[in-house]
């Protein structure tokens, strides 16, 4: 039972990069269907172009968490490679940066023609 458990037992925040990995590979899967369907289905660009702000919305939240996590624990990971102290707070508000640019670019997206 997960209520019995120590909350040691969990290994940190180390283990919830997992859950932010599987956002970014929904990404980039999406993507890759997203223009696949574009090439064969008869889709117009602007409803391509709806679609992929939901796919940037979906980057936004995973950048948006990952940053907020690395902040508050002056830990990260980008690709292979662990960062901790200042340059993991630095990449972490880089990250929040990237994310609020990527809202930026679905808000546009999403909005009528």
């Amino acid at each position: 039972m997960v209520l019995l458990r120590s909350l040691r037992a969990w290994r940190g925040p180390r283990r919830l990069h997992g859950l932010l990995d599987l956002g970014y590979a929904a990404y980039g899967l999406g993507t890759l269907v997203l223009v696949l369907a574009f090439m064969v289905a008869p889709l117009s660009p602007h409803g391509f172009l709806r679609l992929f702000a939901v796919l940037l919305l979906l980057l936004a939240i995973c950048l948006g968490g990952d940053g907020l996590l690395g902040l508050l624990t002056s830990m990260d990971r980008t690709g292979k490679r662990w960062r901790v102290g200042r340059p993991a707070r630095t990449f972490a508000n880089l990250k929040i940066g990237v994310g609020t640019l990527a809202i930026v670019l679905f808000s546009i997206g999403i909005s009528p023609a």
